[in-house]
This record gives structure tokens, sequence and C-alpha cells, in this order.
């Protein structure tokens, strides 16, 4: 799951740029999940797999003019 929220619109002066502040995740309960398995190895190193990548977040700040 992942999520953003945002407040957008903020006025930065009367007739000016406009503000927008968000805050963000990835994988946000931290789900491990594995996504590609392969044995092509499997005689001298074993099997293995690949998993998602873990909780990731962020903030933004962007103007906009």
């Amino acid at each position: 799951m992942n999520a953003r929220v945002a407040l957008v619109d903020i006025a930065m002066n009367n007739s000016g740029p406009k503000l927008t502040l968000a805050v963000w995740a990835r994988n946000l309960f931290d789900e491990e999940h594995i996504y590609r398995r392969s044995n092509a190895n499997g005689a001298t190193l074993g099997d293995y797999a690949n998993y998602n990548a873990p909780r990731t977040y962020g903030l933004e700040a962007t103007v906009s003019f």
C-alpha cells in the first residue's frame, strides 16, 4: 500500500506563486514479498530470490509560477 497526502495552492504572496507540501510513503506496512525466484545456479550457489523494496517515505515541496 502506498500513500500521499498534500496541502495544495498555499499562497506565498498576494498574486504570486503557489506552494504545495506533500508527505508520501511506499510499502506503508513494510510488507515483504518475493517477486522473483530462481534456481539458475542451484548446483553451485543454491536457489535465490529477489524481494520488493522496504518502506520508503519522503517530503515534497513544489512551487508553481
